[in-house]
């Protein structure tokens, strides 16, 4: 049994208090090492060009990216969709939930 006091609250502030007074020596790990996000990240936007709609044209990347294909075409409105699924996909598989 543990011979601290805890109140039941949804008070942020209040829990943050009571996480202080309860570990002072020893803080909580709330966020991820900063090695770990940064190899995350980089995997992330590693994959993202072969995520992102394919043949576009590199000349208009600055001004229009993913819009127009190599040959002058509009990139298709189905090449958007499917690169939206695959990056909510990414979004899944962060190893520790929700996508930072």
């Amino acid at each position: 049994n543990d011979h601290h006091s805890t109140t039941t609250t949804t008070d942020p502030v209040k829990l943050l208090e009571q996480i202080q007074s309860r570990y002072p020596d020893t803080a909580p790990q709330f966020y991820p090492p900063l090695s770990s996000a940064v190899d995350a990240s980089r995997c992330n936007i590693m994959r993202l060009p072969g995520v992102m709609p394919r043949n576009s044209d590199t000349n208009l990347m600055s001004y229009a990216p993913y819009l127009f294909r190599d040959d002058g075409t509009l990139v298709k409105p189905s090449s958007h969709a499917v690169s939206l699924e695959e990056v909510e996909e990414m979004q899944e598989e962060y190893y520790l939930g929700d996508f930072l």
